[in-house]
């Protein structure tokens, strides 16, 4: 019984660090189409768009420091 929970741990830890690139990628997108319809919208140049991706970005990178942190608390145990 104990081997099917270590395979199922492993199995909810593959899938929760595979995430990772995929909200990297939609964190920087929905930030680029946010700001892009904001400029639109305020005429406000690129300015919306760049501030948004970049806010983007910033979240896509604190999302893999967290599972960061967690793999490594996991190699820990």
């Amino acid at each position: 019984m104990d081997k099917w929970k270590d395979y199922g741990r492993h199995i909810r830890n593959t899938v929760s660090f595979s995430t990772v690139g995929i909200e990297m990628g939609l964190s920087v997108g929905l930030g680029y189409l946010l700001g892009d319809w904001l400029d639109s919208r305020l005429g406000t140049g690129p300015w919306a768009m760049i501030g948004l991706v970049l806010l983007g970005s910033a979240a896509g990178f604190l999302g893999l420091a967290r599972a960061l942190k967690r793999l490594k608390k996991l190699g820990d145990d």
